[in-house]
C-alpha cells in the first residue's frame, strides 16, 4: 500500500487470520467520492478475486438509492447490485442520541479529515465535550452492536 499512488494515507488497526481492519485515505477513488457526495454510509468494502470491489452501504431510502445509481451511470461506472434489503425499524438509539449522531454527521464530525472537532461540535450543541463524547461513544456502540447482530 505504501507504493500505491492512489493511497494518500492508511493505518492498519488490526490484522486477523484472513482480514485486516483499518482505514485508507485516497483522493482518487471515484466510487468513494460518489458515496461521499450521496451522503450514504459506507459500512464495508471488500476486494474480490476478480479485481472488483464489493461495497456494503446504508442509504436513506429508495430515492437516495436511485440518485446514487444515476451518479454512477453519469460518470460511466458500471454497477452490479447483489442485494438490497430494507432496514428493520427498531429503536436502537434514544431520541437524544439520534439527534446528536445526526448533528455530528451533518457537521462533518465523522468525515476524514473532520470538518468539525469534538469541541466545536459540543459548543454548537451547547453541551460539554465530555458529555458529547460519552453520547457519541454509547450511540456508536449501540449501532455497531445492532449491525453485527445481523
Amino acid at each position: 500500500m505504501n507504493q500505491n499512488k492512489l493511497i494518500c494515507e492508511f493505518d492498519i488497526i488490526r490484522v486477523g487470520r484472513d482480514r485486516a481492519f483499518g482505514w485508507i485515505k485516497t483522493s482518487k477513488c471515484l466510487a468513494c467520492r460518489i458515496f461521499t457526495e450521496s451522503k450514504c454510509f459506507l459500512a464495508s468494502a471488500r476486494t474480490k478475486k476478480n479485481g472488483y470491489v464489493e461495497y456494503t452501504l446504508t442509504l436513506g431510502g429508495l430515492d437516495q438509492f436511485k440518485r446514487l445509481l444515476k451518479k454512477f451511470a453519469d460518470r460511466g461506472l458500471e454497477v452490479e447490485i447483489n442485494k438490497v434489503t430494507r432496514a428493520k425499524v427498531k429503536e436502537v438509539l434514544t431520541h437524544r442520541q439520534e439527534q446528536i449522531i445526526q448533528a455530528a454527521f451533518e457537521a462533518g464530525y465523522f468525515d476524514y479529515p473532520k470538518r468539525k472537532t469534538l469541541a466545536e461540535l459540543a459548543k454548537s450543541l451547547n453541551i460539554s465535550s465530555s458529555t458529547l463524547l460519552e453520547i457519541l461513544r454509547r450511540s456508536q456502540r449501540k449501532v455497531r452492536a445492532e449491525y453485527l447482530k445481523h
